[in-house]
């Protein structure tokens, strides 16, 4: 598997943004990020939601793949605008590079992205009751995927946060 390779051999790995991996892909390079005793690099956003996970608060997806709003712009050869080549793929766009911020600001996108998730919690959609919110911040649904796209994302999630509790488990002394 490339990713593991790329790891033992030092290259820190960043994996792709899309929602949908083959089946057990994720599972498989989650449990290599746990527990390969000769990985020393990070394997992103693995290595984001592991430490958001262990503190229980932190950067989410979002931050992990650089696609804050206000922050992170990605521009395409053609001179336009989105969040990133994520959004781009899906022809959404703020603006141009000769536009200003607040035609960006004004944009449907950019509208759409900041009212995000108060629209979780508003509309009750699958991220407002799923356990991984914290670390993923709804980054698979934003863009109106079906919720069946996170199912591997949570499996590898769901390894973190057990493989934490295990570990916090060890750490602390017995108890009554």
């Amino acid at each position: 598997m490339p990713v593991v390779r790329a790891s033992l051999a030092g290259v820190p790995v960043r994996l792709a943004p899309e929602p949908v991996w083959a089946d057990g892909v994720l599972e498989r390079i989650t449990e290599h990020f746990l527990y390969a005793p000769d990985l020393e690099v990070p394997i992103e956003p693995l290595a984001t939601v592991a430490q958001t996970i262990a503190r229980g608060r932190g950067p989410d997806l979002w931050l992990a793949y650089r696609e804050e709003l206000g922050r992170d712009f990605f521009v395409d050869v053609e001179g336009r605008v989105s969040l990133s080549e994520r959004w781009a793929r899906r022809d959404r766009w703020f603006g141009t590079v000769r536009d200003d911020l607040d035609v960006f600001e004004a944009s449907d996108l950019w509208r759409e992205l900041a009212g995000w998730r108060q629209r979780i919690f508003a509309d009750v959609n699958a991220c407002a009751t799923c356990a991984h919110f914290p670390a993923c911040g709804g980054f698979w649904l934003a863009d109106g995927s079906e919720e069946a796209v996170c199912l591997g994302w949570q499996r590898a999630f769901a390894m973190l946060a057990d493989a934490w509790r295990a570990h916090r488990d060890e750490l602390r002394p017995d108890e009554p």
